[in-house]
């Protein structure tokens, strides 16, 4: 039985690193996404100005782009 317990305690610490690793490893996935968006955003911000249109209208198109995706 004591055996068993060890077993059971070993394996219960080891699930909980694992939950923890994947925690910690699902939130900088999703800051790593959100700052390629803000990148991409401000990418295409830039080069829609450069093409003489206004802030308001490059960040409506931009808007709507994203809300396809």
């Amino acid at each position: 039985m004591n055996k068993l317990k060890d077993f059971l305690h070993i394996l219960s610490k080891y699930l909980l690193y694992f939950i923890i690793a994947t925690v910690i490893f699902v939130i900088v996935v999703v800051i790593a996404l959100q700052m390629f968006s803000l990148y991409e955003e401000k990418k295409f911000i830039n080069n829609c100005l450069a093409e003489v249109y206004s802030q308001n209208h490059c960040q409506n198109i931009w808007n709507e782009v994203d809300a396809l995706n």
